[in-house]
């Protein structure tokens, strides 16, 4: 699971960096058609976005919201992916900034389908089976909390007013 995570984190933190590095050879009007904004723009969000989740997957140490964030953000990477697929505008994903632009690198964009199928498949299996693993150790802490035994005869402690 660690290496895993790490290459989550490599990943974020190498395509949030080509987004940012790209901005600048892009046409500043050039727009986004998913999302209704200039693709500068929508490029900057998504780095530095990419960059904070590679930050976090770098320095937090519980696994579930490092593999959580990772669902997440390929989960919002699919849908728009899906959108230009429903609009009809399916080019080359900016994903990678200028780089898959003009037909010189689109492999680049069936690379980067893979790597989210990679994300996506990889997360959700590690978080079922570290939700699995994590109830199999709680369950084992709910039989020794059944086997305390309380002292009164009473379950409950009474409830006399004081007068």
């Amino acid at each position: 699971m660690r290496w895993f995570i790490a290459s989550t984190g490599c990943i974020f933190l190498g395509t949030g960096a080509a987004k940012l590095a790209t901005i600048p050879m892009l046409p500043i009007e050039q727009m986004d058609q998913m999302a209704a904004m200039e693709t500068w723009r929508l490029l900057f969000v998504t780095g530095v976005i990419e960059i904070s989740a590679a930050v976090f997957i770098f320095r937090s140490a519980a696994p579930i919201p490092k593999l959580s964030l990772n669902i997440v953000l390929s989960m919002l990477f699919w849908l728009y992916r899906i959108g230009h697929w429903i609009l009809g505008t399916e080019v080359p994903c900016p994903c990678l900034g200028a780089s898959t632009q003009g037909g010189v690198l689109k492999w680049m964009d069936t690379i980067m389908k893979g790597l989210l199928a990679y994300l996506l498949l990889g997360g959700w299996a590690l978080l079922y089976i570290e939700g699995r693993s994590t109830n199999a150790s709680s369950d084992g802490n709910v039989k020794r909390l059944s086997n305390i035994k309380f002292h009164s005869s009473q379950p409950y402690p009474s409830r006399r007013r004081h007068e």
